[in-house]
């Protein structure tokens, strides 16, 4: 018996192609970036993650985060090194383990690399402040959703946050959620697709945090 298939749903298409476009320009201006700082795209997102995370990482986690096998990671962050923009030593909580650290020449070279490109900067100012917090959010929910399905490596967005409350102040309208780490109200606007002070919730409490988040 055949399988039912879902109907196309020619608005999600629209948006599917949206993203799909940005993301083949973003991949691109990556490599014309990169290749003016003898940088790959992989070697330039390991250094913004290390830079984003403030502080080192494994390289297993590394892998998982840019959704690469190991050996890859391993040539990217062997010649990060030699380039003298990370440093790997023993790791603080396991001295059998080795941990990759972020050098000042790094720093430096993330923070030119990272900025993202001006012509994605500007089309999103072009946005009124409500249609950015409505992007920021859904595309919040659509990299929860992928990172659920195992797509994706687990995203360190809010809404898988154990320290998101979402609509907790629904009264609130500007601000209706709530960080319990910072113990204040946040906006739309202020709702972070890659926290530093990010910790995993557990799946089930991801998903009650989706569907919460999705009542609008």
């Amino acid at each position: 018996m055949a399988s039912r298939r879902t109907a196309p749903d020619p608005l999600a298409r629209q948006v599917a192609f949206g993203l799909s476009t940005v993301g083949l320009a973003l991949r691109a201006d990556a490599w014309r970036t990169g290749s003016a700082r003898s940088l790959t795209p992989t070697q330039g997102r390991i250094l913004a993650i290390l830079a984003s995370r403030a502080g080192p990482m494994r390289p297993g986690a590394l892998a998982a985060s840019l959704a690469v096998s190991a050996p890859t990671a391993s040539d990217a962050i062997r010649s990060l090194e030699e380039k003298g923009l990370v440093r790997r030593a023993s790791d603080a909580d396991d001295g059998r383990a080795t941990a990759v650290h972020l050098t000042d020449a790094g720093a430096a070279a993330v923070a030119a690399w990272d900025r993202g490109p001006a012509f994605v900067l500007e089309a999103v100012r072009a946005l009124t402040t409500s249609e950015r917090g409505a992007l920021v959010r859904a595309l919040a929910k659509v990299l929860l959703t992928l990172a659920d399905r195992g797509e994706i490596p687990s995203a360190r967005t809010c809404g898988s946050c154990v320290f998101f409350a979402p609509h907790a102040h629904r009264r609130r309208g500007v601000a209706p959620h709530h960080c319990r780490f910072l113990d204040e109200p946040l906006a739309e606007t202020d709702v972070r697709l890659d926290c530093p002070d990010h910790e995993p919730a557990s799946p089930t409490v991801v998903r009650e945090a989706l569907a919460a988040w999705s009542k609008v």
